[in-house]
Parts: C-alpha cells; sequence; structure tokens
C-alpha cells in the first residue's frame, strides 16, 4: 500500500492537470475500500479543485 500511495503522490505531482487526474481520484474517494486511500483521494480532489477555480 504504501508504494501505491507513493506512487500516487509522484504522478500528482507530474499529471496535476491531466483530464483523468480529477475523475480517478473522486472514484477513489467513493469506492476505495481503504479508509486511507479515500482520505488521501479525497484531500487532493479538493486541493485540485480548489487551484482551478
Amino acid at each position: 500500500m504504501q508504494e501505491l500511495a507513493k506512487s500516487w503522490k509522484d504522478d500528482l505531482k507530474q499529471y496535476p492537470d491531466h483530464p483523468q487526474t480529477l475523475p480517478l481520484l473522486r472514484d477513489r474517494v467513493e469506492n476505495d475500500p481503504d479508509k486511507k486511500v479515500r482520505k488521501f483521494a479525497q484531500n487532493k480532489s479538493a486541493k485540485l479543485e480548489n487551484k482551478k477555480s
């Protein structure tokens, strides 16, 4: 799980404006079975949404 989280963090740094980033995060917020992943995705998606507005 730690490796997956690190990979996501790296991807988000490299591709924050990719059109699939926000939909992927929103999907993880709703559907990931791991509470930590849901929380991480929720925090990152909120930051990206605030950045766009």
